[in-house]
């Protein structure tokens, strides 16, 4: 790979390297061993041996859990930090070759309060629920969750950089529930292979416990936690005994069909079709995922024609900014090694721009001190082009707290290619206090100015206070929005902030907080600077109820970009084309609360007054959740936006934008789930200058109707039915105007 060097990068790989050498010598403890794991008790893990039977997963604890000692001194974290809980929970651990068993017994002397909402996979529904959380490497730094809630809901993740949870992983494992006289009791199987670990180790895997009791708002925890900080995965306990694991080595094989009919959409050819209800099926509508797992720590992952028809649907979006909006990755291929990626603070690896996929392949490996992911596709663009892309990250972990990485993308197109090469590391001392650096440089097709980018953070916590300082610049030609995700390059920034939160003891407040922040920013080489603070505030009462607020003023230089294809042209470039600069005044004001959420009937009410551009801008979101039964629950909500003045927005004429969306889930059962969404957009112009007359601009239903049944272990059947059209308000890609798709999967394990 070629990568453009210039005075600048080289000064800034120096200072890099300078303040990584220094930092060992002037903290104590970023690169050192000095972490001490909280104080646990030992525990006795019970071995079975090949002809013994295994606990049976039905929520109630049989007498062979009992074998294990219990992991019971649980601490409050919410809502008295540090406290004995007064409802004990207690957690067992056996283990045979190929699976870890958890049984939970937790009391409670009023077990009617015990919420237990039915709910899809992930979504706890405000019921109680247990966790454990586990590090099986010991590195302080990533790991797994698994929960359940007293419905038996399945809730499981990976965890990055810490703190960083996503939800969007799903491992097989099984667990079942059962409510009684004292309270309730749970159980899981987590087999050892759905899981990267180090296999037996000598200093034991991390792991923490937690329990939600809902109707208390209560937390209490295995191992203490500071609720200032949250929960850490440096923060664990261990847990020791696993010295007979089995080989991880196995094949996952997930393949699916997808049937598809339009009406009015395009057919196979992408020609526009304007009639009856139509197929549009071709081999494309088969495919599958393929996963090898030939060790614990390593990973190959293929794809052909992953399927883009997730089950969830994007929001409606009223874009008034300049740039795109954010959606989160969801499809299964993309989603392995996704953390690997989410540690750099360059976003150098956005999976949504590879839209439409036929092929691609992937590795994962962790071991020791060592994380790496590397992924190859093949992308077919809106002209019907292949583009070739690639990504590649790796990660050391140096000491107990600290970790360098290196990230590298590519990609060749019909019209361009690029190539991006990124470094970062992250420096941490005590428990919260951390050094980030990041420096990427991009070498695309045409670029001249200096194409790199960087990223310096400090963030350092004392008592009740934290505070964080963070510089950043993008070089005029620094675009990685190919295959990654920023805003617009040639751009120079300072932020700073304060924040300080407090937990009375005393009183109607639980706990309030107050942020101050400040921004200052202009062009790469200095030019037109702008600045603004603001400070906010958030307050919890002691019957749940939660107000937020805050103010921010001060100026802004905004780019007016060109309009090419009307042959405009602009004095200065950035990634998203040519532009001029106007400068505005700015300010903003706003308000929200939301009650009780523990309650059938939940309120959420956000307000604020701001400039936009040269003209006003006024917002109002309002939602109600019904939650009348515990397998039922649907919501309305309305956002309503207006603007007024702007020069470029209907001539400055008052427009009001309203998205009005409904949703309702039901759910038979933990494998069935109905969902109904309909979203309402339109844009209303006033002509108060001529004829005070409203007039319709743009009116858009937006539906999407999803039966999905969970047949067998991580294999699903999907009904679909959207109904949908292009809108220019919608920053999204649709399907068509109505379209039904049938998708089947089956998941099949084999070991190798």
């Amino acid at each position: 790979m070629r990568i453009i060097l210039s005075r600048e990068i080289l000064h800034l790989t120096l200072a890099w390297i300078i303040v990584y050498l220094s930092l060992p010598l002037l903290l104590p403890g970023v690169l050192g061993d000095g972490l001490e794991r909280p104080q646990v008790t030992e525990q006795t893990r019970h071995v079975f041996a090949e002809h013994s039977a295994p606990p049976k997963i039905d929520g109630r604890l049989e007498s062979l859990w009992y074998a294990a000692e219990p992991a019971d001194s649980f601490l409050q974290l919410e809502p008295v930090e540090g406290i004995i809980s007064p409802f004990r929970t207690s957690v067992y651990i056996l283990y045979d070759r190929h699976a870890m068993y958890l049984g939970f017994n937790c009391e409670d002397p009023n077990p009617d309060s015990i919420s237990a909402r039915i709910q899809r996979r992930d979504n706890s529904g405000r019921s109680d629920r247990v966790f454990i959380n586990l590090d099986t490497f010991n590195d302080n730094r990533n790991g797994y969750y698994f929960g359940v809630t007293a419905a038996g809901v399945q809730l499981d993740g990976t965890i990055s950089n810490e703190n960083r949870y996503d939800g969007n992983w799903d491992g097989v494992w099984q667990s079942a529930v059962a409510v009684h006289d004292s309270g309730w009791t749970a159980e899981m199987r987590i087999p050892f292979s759905i899981m990267r670990h180090g296999g037996p180790r000598d200093d034991g895997w991390g792991a923490n416990f937690t329990r939600y009791i809902d109707s208390r708002n209560a937390v209490d925890t295995w191992i203490p936690l500071n609720r200032f900080r949250g929960s850490r995965v440096s923060d664990y306990g261990t847990i020791y005994g696993f010295s007979d694991i089995a080989s991880s080595m196995h094949v996952e094989f997930l393949p699916h069909v997808v049937g598809r009919w339009d009406a009015n959409g395009y057919d196979t050819d992408e020609n526009e079709t304007d009639g009856p209800w139509h197929s549009v099926n071709d081999w494309e509508n088969l495919g599958f995922d393929l996963k090898i797992v030939p060790s614990t720590a390593m990973t190959f992952d293929m794809t052909i024609f992953p399927d883009f028809a997730q089950v969830d649907v994007d929001n409606a979006v009223i874009n008034l900014s300049d740039y795109p909006v954010y959606f989160p990755e969801r499809r299964p291929f993309f989603l392995e090694g996704k953390q690997i990626f989410d540690n750099s603070p360059h976003q150098l690896l956005y999976t949504r721009r590879i839209t439409d996929p036929d092929l691609g392949t992937r590795g994962t490996y962790q071991m020791n001190n060592l994380r790496a992911s590397a992924l190859v596709a093949r992308n077919w663009d809106s002209n019907g082009n292949a583009q070739f892309t690639g990504a590649a990250r790796g990660m050391v972990n140096v000491g107990n707290r600290s970790t360098v990485g290196l990230t590298t993308t590519y990609i060749e197109a019909e019209e361009f290619s690029s190539s991006v090469l990124g470094a970062d590391t992250r420096l941490r001392w005590n428990e919260e206090n951390d050094f980030t650096f990041a420096i990427t440089g991009v070498n695309r097709t045409g670029s001249s100015a200096k194409p790199f980018a960087t990223n310096t953070r400090l963030h350092a916590a004392h008592g009740k206070f934290r505070g964080t300082i963070e510089h950043g610049y993008r070089g005029r030609d620094a675009n990685y929005n190919d295959l990654g995700w920023s805003s617009y390059t040639d751009q120079h920034w300072n932020w700073g902030s304060i924040d300080y939160r407090e937990f009375p003891e005393n009183g109607y407040l639980e706990s309030y907080s107050l942020s101050l922040n400040g921004y200052q920013e202009s062009l790469g080489d200095g030019r037109f600077p702008y600045g603004s603070g603001n400070w906010n505030f958030g307050l919890r009462l002691r019957n749940y109820w939660n107000f937020w607020g805050g103010m921010s003023w001060g100026t802004y230089w905004r780019r007016l970009y060109a309009d090419e294809d009307a042959g405009e042209t602009g004095e200065f470039t950035d990634n998203f084309g040519e532009y001029d600069f106007t400068k505005y005044n700015t300010y903003s004001r706003w308000f929200g609360f939301q009650s009780d959420i523990r309650r059938p009937l939940e309120a959420w009410v956000g307000m604020s007054e701001s400039t936009h551009r040269n003209g006003k801008r006024w917002a109002v979101n309002i939602a109600f959740t019904l939650k009348p039964t515990s397998n039922f629950i649907s919501t309305l909500s309305h956002n309503w936006q207006q603007v007024r003045n702007v020069s470029d927005v209907n001539n400055r004429m008052r427009t009001n934008y309203h998205v009005v969306a409904f949703t309702s889930r039901w759910s038979p059962s933990l494998e069935l789930m109905l969902r109904g969404t309909v979203q309402y957009i339109t844009a209303e112009e006033l002509d108060e200058e001529i004829s005070e007359t409203e007039m319709q601009l743009n009116e858009h239903l937006v539906m999407n109707l999803l039966l999905s049944w969970n047949w067998r272990p991580n294999s699903w059947l999907y009904i679909i039915y959207d109904d949908r059209q292009d809108d220019e308000l919608l920053d999204n890609d649709h399907p068509g105007d109505r379209t039904v798709r049938l998708k089947w999967t089956y998941f099949l394990s084999l070991p190798a």
